[in-house]
């Protein structure tokens, strides 16, 4: 089960990014307005894909951890990263 679910995000890391800019925004939205009420320091970003929150939410000055079953779409994630110049931490692992 666990190889199967990476391999079906591994193929979809491509093309990730451009299929959810609308959601992204809209889970970023929803994140503010939780996080707003706790004084909350770290986040773990269970099922990270790309490292969209996780970057969005390290600008906001949260120290954040992105976790994902898939190789690809971490590696993405490391490559943007870099290209942003933000310090973060990914891991590869099964959620559930």
């Amino acid at each position: 089960m666990y190889s199967a679910e990476s391999s079906h995000y591994d193929k979809e890391a491509d093309h990730y990014d451009a299929f959810n800019a609308e959601s992204s925004r809209l889970i970023n939205d929803t994140i503010a307005n939780i996080l707003k009420n706790y004084e909350v320091t770290t986040v773990l970003d269970l099922s990270c894909g790309t490292g969209s929150q996780v970057f969005w939410l390290s600008r906001l000055g949260y120290e954040v951890v992105g976790y994902d079953i898939s190789a690809k779409m971490l590696k993405i994630a490391e490559i943007k990263a870099a290209a942003k110049r933000l310090d973060a931490t990914f891991l590869k692992g099964d959620m559930r």
